[in-house]
């Protein structure tokens, strides 16, 4: 097992009434894999009951430039 295999595939932030989630999977380009869909859901999951987190929406972060330009 590798330190990316280990890494979390979703981390997740609450900042000024929202919870922000980013996709951790720059060296698979973001690539839905066996883990991220679980990992996206819990995360989801953990935003909707957080009494901190006021909106309805989660901003989900792609990494997207990150990948394309390294």
């Amino acid at each position: 097992m590798t330190d990316h295999d280990r890494a979390p595939a979703v981390l997740d932030e609450v900042k000024d009434r929202k919870a922000y989630l980013t996709l951790n999977r720059l060296d698979r380009l973001n690539a839905i894999g066996s883990r991220l869909p679980g990992e996206l859901a819990g995360a989801v999951r953990k935003a909707d009951i957080d009494p901190d987190v006021h909106v309805d929406a989660q901003v989900v972060e792609l990494a997207f430039r990150m990948a394309v330009c390294r």
